[in-house]
């Protein structure tokens, strides 16, 4: 799921990085946050590929809580319109959801990437004891875009 808000110039870029993933993704939903740039003419090259949502300008929280409402996937994945993904990322998060059922966030590490090079990676970043999870987890940011499983989200309610 892709929340998009004035990002023509990059969305091409994501979305190219699910077409080019080892496993395909279940589905592709950008949501529209109201963008007055050509979002729309970006996505055209993608119309057989992504299902596009629109609303108005509400923020990204937003955008996301009605892409987790129309997914229909048991794990929904957040890709940022100016991220992409490693082609293995969607495979790997499906063997880890098969190996670990009773997982509702699942995550890989990320290169951090600036000027079109690599400065660094996620998890050298922000360093996890895995020792004190519950207590980690309160404390700060230690996932980057996880697949999280949807009808756990929805009872939430986002």
């Amino acid at each position: 799921m892709i929340p998009a808000y004035e990002a023509a110039m990059t969305i091409g870029e994501a979305v190219e990085s699910l077409r080019g993933q080892t496993l395909a993704p279940h589905e592709v939903i950008v949501c529209d946050d109201g963008s007055g740039d050509d979002l729309e003419g970006a996505l055209e090259p993608y119309r057989d590929f992504v299902r596009v949502l629109r609303s108005e300008h509400r923020g990204v929280a937003a955008a996301r809580n009605k892409l987790i409402r129309a997914a229909t996937g048991d794990f929904i994945v957040p890709l940022d319109a100016d991220d992409v993904y490693a082609p293995t990322r969607l495979r790997r998060l499906a063997e880890l959801a098969s190996a670990r059922p009773d997982l509702d966030i699942l995550s890989t590490d990320a290169n951090l990437v600036s000027g079109g090079r690599v400065v660094g990676r996620f998890n050298e970043k922000t360093p996890f004891a895995v020792r004190d999870q519950q207590e980690a987890i309160l404390n700060r940011c230690f996932v980057i875009c996880p697949a999280m499983r949807r009808n756990r989200l929805l009872e939430l309610d986002g």
